[in-house]
């Protein structure tokens, strides 16, 4: 061997191969290295292969076998004692082919799924289809991935889905349900018509891994116009082709169109005829004054109808016919499920003559009609033309839903607990209760309240309680403190549609001690009048240009009304010049979050709210000096649309007044989780704002 060959193999090989010349080689040519290494499993010329990787090509020919080459002791067949260096670097290189291979594995495995997805929907073995007691009917305005006024976010639509799953309940399809009104057949026992309105592109988007996660089916409804508009937020035909291939959707329509008629605001301007998201620019200023295109003949601005009994029958055969159209023309097909919008308005709002039509309409192309909302369960009593579902609001939680269903059904539910090592400090005297992570969940029963009551908290007296309460504006969220065993006796803070209540109950007869409104002494929103609210109103219509439909046809009153708008809108009078405070109702979407803090102490209360010091001194009256601790939940008689209320107490902390280290109870995070918990509600809102914002 030449001194330049005994000097590479002595560098290659040494104890000193760290600090020689030679871990250049390795380190700026390991990719290449490893190359050649592969091709030197026999007879090769090791000493050209690492020239090769220095640039250089020696003629000298010296066997060598690579990787191969070194036996159990580490020592190579030239002899040499291979350095821990050089064997660390081949087993990195190993390593990194393993993980190389499996991520290229990885990556094709989901490409795989992607492309081609072979899960399929599993339906109910016929032999549950044994029972006589009907369905019912859940249906979702919309999914997105993070709750909307309307969009229930996708975490709550899969803990909804497995509750359902958990008590038994599994879908049915449209066939299921033809069968069992014409064909006199049984549905399984807990049987569930799945359904999302609207057609929204989104809806389908995350909900289809949580169907195929519970092997659920789901009817998708749409509107044929937006086949027209071309709305990307809406499936078009491409789309819903796709789902006529996906064993998890069926599809339905809920018409041609969303579109309203005599549309009249809380003012009682006029406004006329409207689609959705012009609605929506307004809706500040709307109530419940108008109805939809198929539910009314059109009305002036004085409520007289401008058409007659022909002209209604003739607009309303052209959007079945027109309906008929475009799904024929770009599916093939007519969906036979219809949702007429809106629900209930053909046995609330339609004319007679105009519901005849609707009626004699909708049996031509449709084998299901839905046309009522609020109840869930359909039975044989029922019309298959005139079916309920209970559309299901975003706001509810997982119990609210369970808790409707059972008071529709009779059946019994499985009601989630979530951590139970918090709930069994709690003894449930009714309803249900959810503790998730920092928040406990309270579901009251149907118009009853909801109660828990701390267990052995039956002698507290003196101490600090804070929560952020979060269940909705309208309803009742409270504490009760110092409550006996029978709840004759006790001290209590109620948040009812954003009033504060502190009172107490004496042998049963309760009386208020203070009261609160949060908008007053908390919030102190900026004073507009009615007059400055009914002018925004008229520049909001102007906005979408009603007056050129109102008027379209005689240009002098065109002019006239929208002098006489101008001159309103500059008297708009301030509260400061006399004019009412304009106060605006609640909606029953309007999600509550108040951060209360109570310290009881003796005959005296404080209560501070948003870390705003609302009274440091309310006197109780005496009397009551200990008892239990117990949180209650109950709806609002200002939501007529629903019996069942979410208390939502968030971060709740109870601890000895005199002494902050007897901590009583605490649902706080704290440590590593509420960091990844911080870290994880702020990347959903940043992500949320990307998406709407750019």
């Amino acid at each position: 061997m030449s001194q330049r060959e005994d000097d590479f193999y002595n560098g290659l090989h040494s104890d000193d191969f760290e600090n020689s010349p030679y871990e250049n080689i390795f380190n700026e040519n390991e990719e290449n290295l490893e190359n050649i290494e592969k091709n030197l499993h026999t007879t090769e010329s090791f000493e050209k292969a690492a020239d090769e990787i220095n640039g250089r090509i020696f003629e000298n020919d010296i066997d060598y076998t690579a990787k191969k080459d070194i036996d159990e002791n580490g020592i190579s067949s030239l002899g040499y004692k291979v350095s821990p260096k050089f064997k660390r670097k081949n087993i990195k290189k190993a390593f990194r082919s393993v993980l190389q291979g499996g991520i290229l594995i990885f990556l094709l495995a989901v490409i795989l799924i992607v492309v081609f997805d072979w899960t399929e929907y599993v339906p109910v073995s016929k032999s549950e289809y044994a029972y006589d007691n009907g369905f019912i009917t859940l249906s979702y305005f919309g999914v997105d991935r993070t709750r909307k006024s309307t969009l229930i976010d996708d975490d709550m639509l899969e803990k909804h889905l497995k509750a359902l799953k958990d008590s038994g309940y599994v879908t049915i399809s449209r066939q299921d349900i033809t069968d069992y009104y014409k064909n006199g057949k049984k549905l399984p026992e807990k049987a569930l018509y799945l359904v999302f309105e609207d057609g929204r592109r989104d809806s389908s988007l995350f909900a289809q891994p949580i169907l195929e996660k519970f092997n659920f089916k789901a009817s998708m409804m749409t509107y044929a116009e937006k086949f027209i508009k071309k709305d990307s937020k809406f499936l078009q035909p491409d789309d819903l082709k796709d789902m006529l291939e996906n064993s998890f959707w069926e599809l339905g329509t809920n018409g041609y169109r969303f579109q309203y008629i005599n549309v009249f605001d809380r003012y009682g301007n006029f406004v006329g005829e409207i689609d959705q998201d012009q609605f929506n620019e307004i809706a500040e200023f709307m109530e419940d004054d108008y109805n939809h295109y198929l539910m009314d003949f059109i009305r002036d601005k004085d409520r007289i109808s401008i058409e007659n009994r022909g002209q209604m029958e003739e607009r309303l055969v052209w959007d079945y016919n027109r309906m008929d159209e475009l799904y024929k023309d770009n599916l093939g097909i007519v969906p036979k499920v219809y949702m007429i919008m809106h629900a209930n308005g053909l046995d609330n709002d339609s004319n007679e003559i105009v519901r005849n039509v609707n009626f004699r309409e909708a049996k031509k192309l449709f084998d299901i009609m839905y046309t009522r909302e609020g109840e869930s369960v359909s039975t044989r009593n029922n019309d298959i033309y005139n079916l309920t579902r209970m559309q299901v609001l975003p706001y509810w939680q997982t119990n609210h839903l369970l808790m409707r269903v059972r008071d529709d059904t009779g059946f019994d539910m499985s009601f989630v607990t979530g951590d139970k090592e918090k709930a069994d400090k709690w003894e449930i005297e009714k309803g249900a209760s959810e503790f998730e992570k920092n928040n406990i969940i309270l579901t009251s029963p149907p118009n009853e309240e909801g109660l828990i009551r701390l267990k052995e908290s039956g002698d507290y007296s003196d101490f600090e309680f804070s929560a952020v309460l979060k269940g909705n504006v309208l309803g009742q969220q409270t504490v009760y403190m110092r409550a006996d065993e029978e709840k004759r006796n006790y001290i209590s803070l109620r948040l009812k549609d954003n009033v504060i209540h502190i009172e107490r109950r004496d042998n049963g007869n309760t009386r208020e001690i203070k009261k609160f409104d949060l908008r007053e002494t908390v919030d102190k929103p900026e004073p507009v009048s009615d007059d400055e609210m009914r002018k925004s109103a008229k520049v909001e219509e102007q906005k979408l240009e009603v007056d050129k439909v109102l008027y379209k046809d005689d240009e002098d009153a065109a002019t006239e009304e929208l002098k006489r708008r101008q001159d309103a809108e500059k008297n708009a009078r301030s509260v400061e010049e006399g004019s009412e405070e304009y106060v605006p109702d609640f909606s029953v979407n309007d999600i509550g979050e108040r951060l209360i803090n109570v310290k009881i102490k003796g005959d005296t209360m404080s209560l501070t709210v948003d870390n705003v010091i609302v009274d440091g001194d309310i006197k109780l009256g005496g009397g009551i000096l200990k008892g239990h601790i117990e949180l209650g939940a109950e709806r609002s008689e200002l939501n007529e649309r629903d019996n069942v209320y979410d208390a939502v107490f968030e971060d709740l902390f109870i601890a000895d007044i005199d002494d902050s280290e007897n901590i009583i109870f605490d649902t706080r995070l704290s440590g590593q989780e509420k960091v990844n918990n911080y870290i994880s509600e702020n990347f959903e809102k940043v992500l949320d704002w990307f998406i709407e914002t750019l």
